[in-house]
């Protein structure tokens, strides 16, 4: 016996591909009464808790298709695609990740790696690292928090604020905090007891991506006119996905290696296709079942419909997809991203014929990607072909 209801809402016509993705991003967060979904061509499926008022809620889904429904349809742009490629491995490799020790879970969607996955990992980042010297990239090392006067510049909060994760010290006052320590210590794990009253405002979130804290490093600069700029930095990323988190595909708190590109739209345009050109050549040589393909940003509802137009409409955003064959998911490793002008109005960085600069990045998802070969592949190296063991230093 179960104490969650479905609830089927049907749809009046299929969503295209963009509609499908931004309805993923954005139904997670439209009540705290769905428990779990799945969008099909011609349903929404809810699992909600008891209680619920399936009226209101429908009418919610219905509001919220209105606003992520894209102002026209517009074709999927690819760029690659493998995704007829075979797997070698088809099972449940998460869990027998975990079985075998290499993956702790410390709870839901936050995890210690150590074993294969960890020394998969550790290489990845040295092959990425090399391939950002490459491009000359300088490494530079970036706050993991973000403060708000450097988010509000360039509309973040505007954009996607459902993955923000808030920075909240607690009041200083001595009274305050042996209440807030008294209270904690003594508190009944399924009690539910505000800690809200003991906490200040916060002023800060946790960086949903490594490049938030780049753009105010350059605030107010004046580059030469024949001037550009490459940075790279790896670090922890933090995304509040809510019921979105499932195995090593999506996790509360990840890790990312990024390179960031500042100076003529030519510069940033031929340093993302040599990027390109790094996942064609990395899906191919091991025959990964995958995609390159157009894409939009998580975009929050009420802003959702026009930025996911003008993104996909001006090939501003690619993701790399790599399919894991035990839950059917393509799982987004990366993605390429054209600014144009965005965080250069919002920090003011131009050049000095006063024109601003262009900028773009490039993020690699460390865990997704050895998660998605290991998914492919299995956990058994001595089964892996001689060039995947070489690249991942294998003996």
């Amino acid at each position: 016996m179960t104490d969650k209801k479905l609830l089927s809402i049907k749809l009046q016509s299929p969503l295209d591909e963009h509609a499908k993705e931004s309805m993923d991003n954005n139904l997670p967060y439209l009540s705290t009464s769905i428990t779990s979904y799945q969008i099909t061509s011609d349903f929404i499926h809810l699992e909600v808790k008891p209680g619920t008022d399936t009226t209101a809620l429908e009418q919610s889904v219905h509001e919220l298709l209105k606003k992520i429904k894209p102002l026209k349809s517009i074709p999927v742009k690819v760029l690659f695609d493998q995704s007829s490629a075979s797997f070698l491995e088809k099972g449940d490799v998460f869990s027998a990740l975990v079985d075998k020790g290499d993956v702790i879970i410390l709870q839901e969607g936050f995890v210690a790696l150590k074993g294969l996955p960890l020394h998969m990992f550790m290489v990845l980042d040295d092959q990425l690292k090399k391939f950002a010297k490459t491009q000359y990239a300088e490494p530079i090392l970036l706050p993991v928090t973000v403060h708000f006067d450097d988010l509000t510049p360039a509309h973040y909060f505007q954009r996607t604020p459902q993955h923000a994760n808030f920075i909240s010290p607690l009041e200083e006052e001595a009274k305050n905090i042996s209440d807030f320590s008294k209270l904690v210590d003594g508190k009944n794990k399924n009690e539910e007891t505000s800690l809200k009253p003991y906490l200040k405002e916060p002023k800060c979130i946790c960086r949903s991506a490594v490049c938030l804290n780049c753009y105010p490093t350059l605030r107010n600069a004046v580059f030469k006119n024949d001037q550009s700029l490459v940075y790279t930095a790896e670090g922890r990323v933090f995304r509040h996905e809510y019921k979105k988190v499932t195995s090593l595909e999506r996790l509360f708190e990840f890790s990312c290696r990024e390179i960031i590109y500042f100076g003529s739209k030519d510069f940033v345009k031929t340093k993302l296709l040599e990027c390109e050109n790094w996942f064609k050549n990395f899906l191919t040589e091991f025959k990964l079942n995958s995609s390159i393909k157009a894409a939009s940003d998580p975009f929050f509802q009420e802003n959702a419909r026009a930025l996911q137009f003008y993104q996909v409409a001006e090939d501003s955003k690619f993701e790399i997809r790599v399919m894991n064959p035990f839950s059917g998911n393509d799982v987004s490793i990366g993605s390429m991203n054209f600014h144009g002008f965005h965080f250069s109005k919002a920090f003011n960085i131009t050049f000095e014929n006063k024109e601003f600069v262009f900028s773009g990045c490039v993020g690699f998802g460390l865990e997704r990607t050895i998660f998605t070969v290991l998914a492919q592949y299995g956990i058994e190296t001595k089964k892996w072909p001689e060039n995947l063991k070489a690249f991942f230093e294998i003996v």
